[in-house]
Parts: structure tokens; C-alpha cells; sequence
């Protein structure tokens, strides 16, 4: 309905930005989806590294802006065949913000930076249930007593990691090189014990 009122009254991009459309994501002019400041802006958060995760995952691109109000979720489903293209970002923009303009730049110049991929464990599950499960959660950090977790929806909500006896709820299933993660969820054991 409300699209239809938008056609009406010639306000449709304001549901644009919330459909597919035919758009190659790596030669498309982005001047003709996006308006001069908001490319403005999104190149300075693209030179300022504010892409702070960015995977491919099937045929989703899945990336974390850092904003000074927050982090922000960008997701670009993209069919490389027939050159389709959807983008969403969890701002409170209406229209093609400077995130996703940010993301466009660092896939086209191939700056991936992947998650990190936690499982949940489940308390009857068997070595080989766990081990031929490949569900996992797309992990951004610890903090605190808490490991924020990339919904498949783009929300990012913070979910205990540890149970009331202080053992983890959640296995790292990729870390990075240095363990990072790993390390934080031992460090957070120790100190709960």
C-alpha cells in the first residue's frame, strides 16, 4: 500500500532501496544509485578502514560498518548471473546510505575482512553431530560477558556467552590467525572462575 501511495505521489525511491534490481555490483555507475553526498560520505568511511567486516557468504556479501553512532549492518545479495542486486542496511536511512556505498568500494577493491564463526553448543549433541553441523553465527567480538552475533536479518544483539556455571555456550568454529577470540573466551572463563 505504501509503495502504491509513493508511485502515486512520484516518492518511490524512498522503497527502492528495499527491492532487487538489475545493477552490476562490480562496473555499475554508483552515481546512479546514489546521490553525490551520500558518495561523498561513503568514500570517507571507505578511506577511514570503517569496513570492519566483510564476507561472502553464498551469494551474500556481509559486512559491519563502524559509525560514530554505533555499527551498522550491511547485507548485498548479489546473482552475478543475471546481474541482480539487493541492499539493505539496519541505519535508520531510507535510501542508499554511505554503509552500503562504503562496502561497494571495498568489495570492488577486494578488502575482506572475514568473521569470526561461533556454533552454539548443544548440551546432548555427539562429537559427530557437532562435527558434521556446519550452522554457525556470524561473531563480530566479546565484550564483556557478552558475544555479539550478526542475525541473518542484519541485527546485531549480544547474547551471553558463558551458562550460570561459567562454561561456554558457544564454540569458535573459525577464529582469527592469532586466536583472538579464543584467547578472549579463555580470558573471560579465568576470570569468572
Amino acid at each position: 500500500f505504501n509503495e502504491l501511495i509513493a508511485k502515486l505521489n512520484n516518492t518511490e525511491n524512498k522503497y527502492m532501496y528495499k527491492k532487487s534490481f538489475k545493477f552490476d555490483l562490480f562496473k555499475g555507475k554508483l552515481d546512479n544509485i546514489f546521490s553525490p553526498t551520500i558518495i561523498n560520505r561513503g568514500e570517507e568511511y571507505y578511506k577511514n578502514k570503517s569496513v570492519r567486516y566483510l564476507e561472502l557468504i553464498n551469494n551474500s556479501y556481509y559486512a559491519i560498518v563502524e559509525s560514530d553512532r554505533g555499527l551498522y549492518s550491511v547485507i548485498i545479495d548479489y546473482d552475478k548471473k543475471n546481474k541482480n542486486i539487493k541492499l539493505s542496511c539496519n541505519c535508520p536511512c531510507e535510501f542508499f546510505c554511505k554503509h552500503m556505498y562504503a562496502v561497494i568500494l571495498a568489495i570492488r577493491n577486494k578488502e575482506f575482512i572475514k568473521f569470526y564463526k561461533v556454533r552454539y553448543i548443544e548440551e546432548n549433541s555427539d562429537y559427530y553431530s557437532k562435527l558434521f553441523s556446519l550452522n554457525y553465527f556470524l561473531a563480530l567480538d566479546i565484550e564483556d560477558d557478552k558475544i555479539y552475533i550478526l542475525y541473518p536479518n542484519g541485527e546485531i544483539h549480544g547474547v551471553y556467552f558463558l551458562d550460570s556455571n561459567n562454561n561456554p555456550m558457544f564454540e569458535v568454529v573459525e577464529d582469527s590467525d592469532d586466536n583472538y577470540l579464543s584467547n578472549k573466551i579463555q580470558e573471560l572463563q579465568n576470570k569468572k572462575n
